[in-house]
């Protein structure tokens, strides 16, 4: 799986549709590149839950560029 992206059609501007859509596409990635690092799956799984807290807030926020796997697995590090 790549990084590239696209939000489904018809998402337009609701980034809570767009954010389900990658989170989708994006959590075997980001759960997986946690899972490296982490060494334990429990701590992959809180980190992973964090992340996408993480994205969330920064939509509400209005912080976000562009919703990618790249920008989550940035959130991640």
């Amino acid at each position: 799986m790549s990084d590239a992206w696209a939000p489904p059609p018809g998402a337009g501007s609701d980034q809570g549709v767009v954010l389900l859509s990658l989170y989708d596409r994006a959590l075997p990635q980001v759960y997986g590149y946690l899972r490296a690092r982490a060494g334990s799956e429990t701590v992959a799984e809180d980190l992973t839950a964090e992340t996408f807290l993480a994205a969330v807030q920064a939509i509400e926020q209005h912080k976000v560029p562009t919703l990618t796997v790249a920008w989550l697995k940035k959130y991640a590090s």
